[in-house]
C-alpha cells in the first residue's frame, strides 16, 4: 500500500466458513497501520466465528513514490528573449499530490550571451524521495532573414530601386545591409543585385536577385 493511504484490512484479507459463507466482516487486526511511516509493519489478522479463532501474522509494506517532474525539456532560446525557468513546470507525487511549489532550481541562463547553459531541477518529498532532472538550454542568435529581395523584371526606363520593399529582421538593433550590383535601366539585360546582412552578433546572410530589363 502507499504512504498516506487508508488502511482497510478488508483490501488485503478475507474470510469463509466452513459453509463457504464470507465472514470477513469478523476479521479484525491487533493495531493499525501507520501510513505515514514508509516501510513494513507487521499486524496479527484474527477471525472470530463460532467462537473459533483464527489468525496469522501478516506484513503490510508501506511504498513511497518518488515525485515525477512534467513540462521539462531541453530548449532553444531567442537572445534576448525572457525566460522564466519554472514557467509550465510542475511537479506531482502518487502519495502527496502537488509538489510543484517544493521545486528547487540551479543554474541561471543569461540571455545576452549566446552559449549552452545547464539547468538542474529537483523536488523532494516528506518522506526524503527525491527526483533531479537536467535541462539544456540554448541561448542563440537567429540569422538575419531578408524580406521583399525576389527577381522582377521591369521596362526600359522605368526607375528602380534596390532598397524599396526590402526589409531585414533579426539584427537585433542593427538596422543595415548592403547592396552590390547595379541596374542600368537603360540598357536591356538581366542583372545580378547582392543583398548582405551582418547582425549585431555576427550572424551573417547573403542573397542574391535578379532584375531584368526589357524593351
Amino acid at each position: 500500500m502507499h504512504a498516506l493511504s487508508t488502511f482497510d484490512i478488508a483490501d488485503y484479507a478475507n474470510a469463509i466458513d466452513e459453509n463457504g459463507t464470507n465472514i470477513s466482516s469478523s476479521i479484525t487486526v491487533s493495531q493499525a497501520i501507520d501510513t505515514t511511516k514508509v516501510g513494513t509493519q507487521q499486524v496479527y489478522v484474527e477471525v472470530v466465528h463460532h467462537n473459533v479463532k483464527a489468525g496469522k501474522m501478516v506484513t503490510i509494506e508501506v511504498l513511497n513514490d518518488a515525485p515525477v517532474f512534467d513540462g521539462l525539456a531541453d530548449k532553444i532560446v531567442d537572445i534576448g528573449q525572457d525566460v522564466n525557468l519554472l514557467e509550465g513546470v510542475t511537479a506531482t507525487d502518487t502519495e502527496e499530490g502537488d509538489l510543484t511549489a517544493k521545486i528547487e532550481v540551479t543554474g541561471e541562463v543569461d540571455t545576452t550571451v549566446e552559449g549552452t547553459y545547464t539547468i538542474l531541477y529537483s523536488v523532494k518529498d516528506r518522506f526524503g524521495a527525491e527526483t533531479t532532472k537536467q535541462v539544456v538550454i540554448e541561448v542563440q542568435a537567429k540569422t538575419p532573414a531578408f524580406e521583399g529581395v525576389e527577381d522582377a523584371t521591369i521596362f526600359l526606363g522605368t526607375p528602380f530601386d534596390p532598397n524599396e520593399g526590402v526589409t531585414v529582421t533579426n539584427m537585433y538593433e542593427e538596422t543595415l545591409y548592403t547592396v552590390t550590383g547595379e541596374v542600368d535601366t537603360a540598357t536591356a539585360g538581366t542583372y545580378t543585385l547582392t543583398y548582405h546582412a551582418v547582425n549585431a552578433y555576427g550572424k551573417e546572410t547573403t542573397i542574391t536577385r535578379q532584375i531584368t530589363v526589357v524593351e
